[in-house]
């Protein structure tokens, strides 16, 4: 499992277990943004016999694009879980905490799904948490590079942040 930085990060800690060490990667210190994709391709590498799952924000699989060459080129079957929101939503929550105007967050998503199937994997839209599940099953028993974008509603997310800090 690797992670990237975003809103969706803290939710994915929470939910998601762990019971084996060096089974989870993620930037926490300098929380560096598109860290998911290159720690997925890693552990795929280290790991090949194992499923290696990557959650990623819109914005950070924007910024590495270029790995789903590498994906592509050598045959990796990683699953890719981007949380599209059309922004970078942290950084728009935490822009409204401080009483600014959010500047220079909003994102204009490609076709995700599309944009996999041009690197030969297979993609799948989520909007809801059956989709979600029927998409997850699908690649988790696929043997193919996949990409599953978990369409959220960014307006959600001060109501996690909350949730979560206390």
């Amino acid at each position: 499992l690797t992670t990237d930085v975003g809103a969706f990060n803290s939710m994915v800690n929470y939910l998601w277990q762990v019971h084996q060490p060096k089974t989870y990667f993620t930037s926490k210190g300098l929380s560096t943004m598109g860290i998911a994709l290159p720690a997925a391709i890693a552990a795929r590498l280290a790991m090949p016999d194992k499923k290696v799952v990557c959650f990623t924000g819109d914005g950070g699989l924007l910024m590495r694009l270029q790995d789903l060459e590498i994906c592509s080129r050598l045959n990796l079957p990683i699953i890719i879980v981007v949380f599209s929101d059309n922004a970078l939503g942290l950084i728009k929550v935490k822009q409204k905490d401080a009483g600014f105007v959010p500047t220079a967050v909003q994102l204009k998503n490609f076709d995700f799904p599309m944009l996999i199937q041009a690197f030969g994997g297979q993609g799948f839209r989520a909007r809801t948490e059956k989709e979600f599940d029927q998409a997850i099953e699908r690649a988790m028993n696929s043997h193919k590079l996949s990409l599953i974008e978990a369409v959220l509603d960014p307006q959600t997310y001060g109501d996690h942040m909350k949730l979560i800090r206390g």
